[in-house]
């Protein structure tokens, strides 16, 4: 997963952060949903039109053959297995249309975190708020990814239940919101590794210039 950029703004009386991802381009999303439908036409093909080595396609002995333990081995489970992957695929396909996005505003009496969920095809935005009071050992997270660059998110806990915002954000970006919280009264975690992530964060990025 590739890092996102947050629109930041931080002032004395709030904090505010934004990324979403509708000005996404519309070829980016055709693209991957040809590719989902390309992907379950192969399946589709290789688990039920394909002859096996007797002749047979996977629907025919879907339609023919009895229930039997060979048959479930041969044919059933496969081609249920190769269903679960494309379905998989499909809903990422689908979901790829839509936007996503998280946001957090903060001011000195409540601090509202909001996201676009995953399973949601609307675009539509779910908030939660917490007082400022409520919240304790807010930190900077990794946020594990597939890739080489390290991403992080900001976690903080209420009522004793961790919640977690922003993720994909930097780690100089999540340094400064977090500075810029406690400011307002939210209780910050004291934690050394967050200053040593944010000084290779910028060690790397002078490195890339």
């Amino acid at each position: 997963m590739r890092l996102r950029k947050y629109q930041i703004r931080i002032t004395a009386e709030a904090v505010d952060a934004r990324w979403d991802d509708s000005d996404r381009s519309i070829w980016l999303r055709l693209w991957f949903g040809a590719a989902v439908a390309l992907w379950g036409a192969v399946l589709a093909y290789i688990g039920l039109i394909k002859p096996d080595r007797n002749g047979y396609s996977g629907w025919w002995r879907l339609v023919h053959d009895h229930l039997t333990s060979r048959f479930l081995t041969n044919v059933v489970i496969p081609d249920g297995m190769a269903f679960v992957v494309w379905s998989f695929f499909a809903a990422m396909g689908i979901r790829s249309f839509f936007a996503s996005g998280q946001m957090l505003h903060c001011d000195r009496s409540q601090l509202k975190i909001s996201k676009i969920p995953w399973l949601n095809f609307a675009g539509q935005w779910r908030s939660r708020t917490f007082p400022v009071a409520a919240i304790s050992e807010a930190d900077l997270a990794i946020w594990p990814t597939r890739t080489r660059e390290t991403s992080y998110l900001i976690c903080f806990r209420v009522n004793e239940k961790r919640q977690k915002i922003l993720a994909g954000i930097t780690a100089i970006e999540a340094h400064r919101i977090l500075k810029g919280l406690k400011a307002l009264g939210v209780d910050i975690r004291r934690d050394p590794d967050r200053s040593l992530s944010v000084r290779e964060s910028i060690r790397d990025r002078r490195a890339e210039l």
